[in-house]
């Protein structure tokens, strides 16, 4: 079956939700010469395409936010945060960045994780929070310094660039980012 979508060279955000909801994985041809695209087709193949099998379905993927914001057992809580981070979907950004500042440390620094796995930039401000905070344990902080870098935006970088130009941070932790930034240049 070949679809065409947009009729442009990108996706907009309710063809990807609609692929999403058929289940069907892209395959997708550019036709045009070698200065630009003319025609962008989409091909969604059957039920054996594994795009998105892994990423809950709409229905799904509210349950596991309900799950990582009010669930009563902190271990369930946990996996559905792990989930979150792993299902590559937009809308696990906000509940993760919310778990960011959850009381829980296991919780803040699973959504740390799962947070550099979307690479949002709208996760920036959460993650530079974790990142300046002292108290935070440390390796909830090099997850941030890790997710920042991956996400890669100026205020991401700027975020980085600041903790890294503050002294009275620690030095071990200051190499850390200096080794992040250098990796990205």
């Amino acid at each position: 079956m070949l679809l065409m979508l947009s009729g442009s060279n990108f996706l907009y955000f309710d063809e990807v939700v609609m692929l999403h909801q058929l289940r069907q994985r892209p395959v997708i041809r550019f036709l045009g010469n070698n200065w630009g695209i003319d025609v962008m087709a989409m091909s969604v193949e059957g039920s054996a395409g594994q795009w998105y099998s892994s990423v809950p379905g709409t229905d799904e993927i509210y349950q596991v936010i309900e799950q990582a914001m009010g669930g009563k057992d902190p271990n369930d809580r946990i996996r559905a945060v792990i989930a979150l981070g792993d299902s590559g979907d937009p809308r696990a950004v906000r509940p993760l960045v919310l778990c960011c500042s959850d009381k829980n440390p296991v919780i803040r620094r699973d959504a740390v994780v799962g947070l550099g796995k979307l690479r949002s930039a709208r996760a920036v401000d959460a993650l530079i929070e974790r990142l300046g905070d002292r108290a935070e344990e440390k390796t909830t902080r090099i997850h941030a310094v890790s997710a920042l870098a991956a996400i890669g935006s100026y205020s991401a970088i700027e975020g980085l660039n600041e903790r890294y130009s503050d002294l009275a941070e620690d030095p071990g932790f200051r190499a850390c980012i200096r080794e992040v930034l250098l990796e990205r240049h």
